[in-house]
């Protein structure tokens, strides 16, 4: 069965995207160091807590989760560090 777009808003939004002149961003290695920090510090929590072995499931949602929770805790905790506040 080959790829077909369910929708033609999907193909008039994909076609108005710009194909060239955006400026290449590095890839900031610091923020990307924190995501993954508090994402295993959040499995590894949520692991040592848990009174009873925990399903592949709930491991999957809890892996996901705490994924999600780095992305929201990694930016403030990056402007407080380049903002000079952080104790050395």
């Amino acid at each position: 069965m080959p790829f077909t777009f369910s929708h033609p808003a999907i193909v008039w939004v994909v076609m108005r995207l710009p194909a060239d002149g955006l400026p290449v961003q590095p890839v900031n290695l610091r923020y990307w160091m924190l995501v993954c920090g508090w994402t295993m510090i959040i499995v590894a929590v949520r692991l040592l807590t848990g009174s009873q072995p925990i399903a592949i499931g709930n491991g999957v949602v809890t892996g996901i989760a705490a994924f999600l929770m780095g992305l929201v805790l990694a930016p403030p905790v990056l402007k407080w560090k380049l903002e000079g506040r952080a104790p050395r």
